[in-house]
């Protein structure tokens, strides 16, 4: 079943409902979508929406290629070693995280010798959380030749605002 089939029979199945929450899955999604489902509907049909509306969730964010996951301490001497650096710190779970990952993917394709490291801040905990002092995710952080951090984001953007923040600090 297709990414359209999934979406018109999640919506088809719940037109008889009145809850608007059911109509705008992307700004509802994860554990407050669950709540309002549980709380507006009956359990059963709570679980099997959330399943269906997740699997197309993910369907569509899979469809592209993502930046591989790396651990901190196999990337962290590349930082400073004269070349400039971003550490895109993120979570498996997290459909921001997974949006910027898809664009951070999409700009090595075009320019293989940036150095773009994918961090999951939840293996890497102490990492993100004691030395970055990240408290939101997806954090991206640029770093410049010498290794000195240039530039923070929280956040996810499209890739025109990313091309023109590589133009600014000196990627391209």
């Amino acid at each position: 079943m297709g990414e359209k089939g999934v979406y018109f029979e999640v919506f088809g199945n719940l037109a008889d409902f009145e809850s608007p929450m059911v109509f705008r899955p992307r700004f509802a999604t994860g554990l407050a979508f669950s709540n309002i489902l549980y709380s507006n509907y009956s359990k059963e049909m709570s679980k099997n929406v959330k399943i269906l509306i997740m699997y197309y969730i993910r369907g569509k964010m899979t469809a592209k290629k993502s930046l591989p996951v790396n651990e901190y301490r196999h990337v962290k001497h590349n930082i400073g070693n004269g070349k400039p650096s971003i550490l895109a710190f993120g979570m498996s779970h997290c459909y921001s995280c997974l949006a910027m990952s898809q664009v951070f993917a999409e700009v090595l394709e075009v320019h293989p010798e940036y150095q773009i490291y994918s961090i999951d801040s939840q293996k890497d905990r102490l990492v993100a959380r004691d030395i970055y002092k990240l408290k939101e995710m997806p954090t991206q952080i640029f770093f410049n030749e010498q290794g000195e951090e240039i530039f923070r984001h929280t956040g996810a953007y499209k890739k025109a605002v990313l091309d023109v923040i590589l133009k600014k600090w000196g990627f391209v």
